[in-house]
């Protein structure tokens, strides 16, 4: 088939484009439903749908679905892989990029081998514009809505297809371009060095290169161009096709981006920056040396692209880091992230992440640029200091649940209170605040006990003491109080804060023992006073004793005295008189103390009574002569008688 029998149809001429293309098709587990002709001859005519999937590339399924994800951005994705194709172990650069078709989504890939310098594929260059990967496998209108231009010349040179993109970029109109020899279209160029180049393409091979053009109005025109041959379905060349891709605006953008990045590197360089820039057009990410060195990987490792770059992040934060770019391109906001990196050991690295994206003149995104910094010593400090917060919450809960707790201002108006103490106060909380401790004051306390307590936590000094409060109900609770000044950022007080812990049980013991202390003393008072007054018994009954034993020892006395002056001169019978009055006298004496023995046993509880029928003319007749000779020498005479029929008692 020559090219002029293909011109009519694109979509076979895009058959005979040198780039392998293959579609997989997400639903069907990234099953090959498509490959065109350069995929065929590139893999040695191997029956492509039969015998490859996404496996045969090195991609795990795991890998595929993220690659899905990250194409959502709308942009092409690039990696890195090597594996065996008609028997040839090579590293191939992989590029994919969305395509739609029949109303539904597929992924496109094309591929070439690294270790080519020759760029020998249309595919490389492959704009990831959905219209574009749709056409390629599906529509035939592809050239015609493809964003880069495209001329296609006969083996002369002369140009028998041009797309619309073409006319934009050169600023040609439709009838300036057909027909037109590559040669005089791109005048400014040396046709020398032009000519040689496409004869060069011919011999089957591919050019590429960046090239500094004029418009049709002389305006300064920069484009990167792919020339590769055209085969027939015969392998025979037949035309070259130019692919010219619009590169001014990023030409000028670099410009002042290199003046950017000396003051950003600067800027970096002071405050230990890292600095990266994702190309979103070409998916490249540029990682400078501390780049390198904060994300913890050599130079040599990374391939350069997002999907490399998101490797790097911890698989708790890759969701939320595809999800925040994708929001900041859609939305053309700052990108700004916290994520851990992955890593083997705890702690984690954790990265602050910010960039900007930048957007082209037709608000297309075009890059991102961002830098990086380690917040690792800032994370752990925040943790431990949520841990810390976590324990004062602990702590405050606990305290709560045990403690009444309220907050006053200044002028010691309730601003808050919690629950125990509202309970306890029998108040709400919309009672208590706004007013004082004045609506719980009991009346208990003087007033130079408050006034004590208000000169010292005004001097900024804590107060501690033992309130008695009263309830809204009447009732009355001890609290054991503890009264802190809380202050501002200019050291001055403006709240204070009160823990109170119930002491009512305690306060009550308290005064049931102070009772009975005072119970205990009077009863002390009482028996000492009952001690003293037996005490003045007992000498009342000693001196009574003391008399009483001194009759008959008086009698005692006086008899041996008379017997012992008169023992040759008185007769038997007055002796014998003299000695009965003895025998009594030590019988009294033994009475008395038998009587005093008693009467100690009596009062302490032990004694007996011997009862029995005593005359009291005979008692008292022992008593009067006891005193008998007593009275005889003061010249005393008493008697005594008791009638008859009252004369029988009953004595111990």
């Amino acid at each position: 088939m020559t090219i002029s029998e293909d011109r009519q149809t694109p979509f076979a001429l895009l058959e005979n484009f040198p780039g392998p293309i293959f579609v997989f098709d997400p639903e069907k587990d990234y099953e090959i439903v498509f490959s065109n002709r350069a995929a065929e001859a590139h893999t040695l005519n191997e029956v492509i749908l039969d015998k490859y999937n996404v496996e045969s590339f090195q991609i795990t399924r795991d890998e595929i679905a993220l690659i899905w994800k990250l194409l959502r951005l709308e942009k092409k994705i690039t990696i890195k892989r090597s594996f065996t194709i008609a028997g040839k172990m090579n590293v191939y650069k992989l590029l994919f990029f969305i395509s739609k078709a029949e109303g539904k989504s597929f992924i496109g890939l094309t591929l070439k081998e690294i270790k080519n310098k020759v760029k020998n594929s249309l595919g490389d260059n492959i704009s990831d514009n959905q219209d574009i990967s749709e056409t390629l496998l599906f529509h035939a209108n592809i050239l015609k809505s493809i964003q880069e231009g495209i001329l296609v010349s006969d083996i002369n040179f002369n140009i028998i297809y041009h797309n619309d993109a073409s006319e934009d970029i050169f600023g040609y109109k439709h009838t300036d371009i057909q027909n037109k020899n590559l040669l005089d279209f791109f005048s400014n160029v040396k046709k020398i060095e032009l000519k040689d180049i496409l004869k060069s393409v011919l011999q089957d091979s591919t050019y590429s290169a960046e090239w500094h053009c004029l418009t049709s109005y002389y305006a300064d025109l920069y484009i990167e161009v792919l020339i590769s041959p055209i085969k027939n379905l015969k392998q025979n060349i037949s035309g070259l096709i130019l692919v010219a891709r619009n590169i001014t605006k990023r030409k000028i953008e670099n410009r002042e981006y290199d003046n950017l990045s000396q003051r950003l590197k600067i800027a970096t360089d002071s405050a230990k920056l890292a600095v990266w820039e994702w190309d979103i057009e070409k998916d490249y990410i540029f990682f400078d040396k501390r780049m390198y060195e904060l994300m913890g990987i050599s130079e040599d490792s990374f391939e350069g692209s997002l999907y490399s770059f998101i490797k790097l992040i911890h698989p708790d934060d890759v969701v939320k880091f595809i999800n925040e770019i994708e929001d900041a391109i859609k939305h053309k906001h700052n990108f700004e992230m916290e994520y851990k990196l992955i890593k083997k050991q705890a702690p984690f690295k954790y990265i602050k992440s910010f960039a900007r994206v930048l957007f082209s003149q037709k608000d297309n995104p075009g890059r991102m640029v961002g830098v990086n910094w380690d917040i690792s010593d800032i994370k752990q400090t925040e943790l431990a200091l949520l841990k810390s917060l976590q324990d004062v919450q602990n702590f405050k809960n606990a305290l709560s649940k045990s403690a009444l707790i309220s907050v006053t201002d200044i002028d010691g108006k309730i601003i808050d209170a919690n629950e125990a103490f509202i309970e306890n106060s029998g108040y709400s909380k919309e009672e208590l605040i706004g007013n004082t401790h004045r609506l719980v004051c009991s009346g208990y306390h003087p007033n130079s006990y408050f006034k004590e307590m208000w000169d010292t936590i005004l001097s900024g000094n804590y107060w501690r003491g033992e309130i008695k409060n009263k309830s809204k109900n009447g009732t009355t609770f001890w609290v054991d109080t503890v009264i802190h000044p809380i202050f501002n950022e200019k050291g001055e007080i403006y709240q204070f804060l009160s823990v109170r812990h119930p002491i009512t049980e305690r306060k009550n013991a308290e005064e049931k023992l102070i009772e009975l202390n005072k119970s205990l003393e009077e009863r002390i008072q009482d028996r000492t006073r009952r001690l003293i007054e037996l005490n003045k018994e007992k000498s009342e009954f000693l001196s009574i004793v003391a008399h009483d034993l001194k009759n008959p020892l008086t009698t005692i006395s006086l008899s041996s005295t008379i017997l012992l002056d008169n023992l040759n001169k008185l007769q038997i019978e007055e002796t014998e008189k003299f000695l009965k009055r003895i025998v009594y006298a030590t019988e009294r004496i033994n009475n008395i103390i038998h009587s005093f023995l008693d009467l100690r046993a009596l009062e302490e509880g032990y004694v007996q009574l011997n009862k029995e029928e005593t005359s009291l003319n005979e008692f008292f007749e022992k008593i009067r002569s006891s005193f008998k000779e007593k009275a005889f020498q003061k010249n005393i005479h008493f008697d005594i008688k008791i009638e008859s029929e009252k004369d029988i008692f009953i004595l111990d």
